[in-house]
């Protein structure tokens, strides 16, 4: 097991460099259905926001 990793994808995971959509919080049902499908979308990380 290498235990190394864990942190540095935690870090990466945490930054926006795997941001690849962003919705309004209006805009949840989407943001949900994009997320759920992600093989189909792409989406890696998809963020809500106020």
């Amino acid at each position: 097991m290498i235990t190394f990793c864990a942190p540095a994808l935690r870090c990466a995971a945490a930054s926006s460099r795997f941001v690849t959509h962003h919705f309004g919080f209006d805009d949840f049902p989407q943001a949900y259905e994009v997320f759920a499908n992600a093989a189909d979308t792409g989406a890696l990380k998809v963020v809500i926001s106020r």
